[in-house]
């Protein structure tokens, strides 16, 4: 299959030359699909307001951070396997590392990272212009 090669982590994507489209434009059809639909049904609306889903937002970026390094450190360790057995449960492993990981994370650094950016935003600003989120 020809195509273009994104490379880095995100290595295995691969576009097609057939309707000349990019990644941001792809991203930009799916964001606007998925808002779209959001609007038009509730009951999508009060699945995300869910506590867990709530949760899983909260730790989203120290997860998204961490999660790729904790998947190459089990890969390291244990190697390419062809079981899908052992490939689930390193998949396993990963997930619950990373989200074990994450929660402390967003506590002492991200919470922490975004006090001291509102500080230094009002400083030069005069106001804060990020308020922090309610969960």
């Amino acid at each position: 299959m020809e195509g273009i090669y994104v490379g880095g982590i995100y290595k295995y994507i691969t576009f097609t030359k057939i309707w000349d489209l990019n990644y941001g434009t792809y991203l930009r059809i799916g964001v606007f699909t998925f808002f779209i639909t959001l609007l038009r049904f509730s009951y999508l609306q009060k699945t995300l307001e869910n506590r867990q889903i709530m949760f899983l937002g909260k730790i989203s970026f120290p997860l998204y951070l961490i999660h790729y390094m904790i998947a190459q450190s089990i890969d390291f360790q244990f190697g390419h396997v062809g079981s899908l057995y052992i490939a689930a449960a390193e998949t396993v492993s990963v997930l619950v590392i990373s989200i074990a990981i994450s929660i402390p994370f967003e506590i002492y650094i991200d919470r922490k990272g975004i006090e001291i950016s509102n500080k230094i935003a009002l400083r030069l600003l005069g106001f804060s212009p990020f308020k922090k989120a309610e969960i």
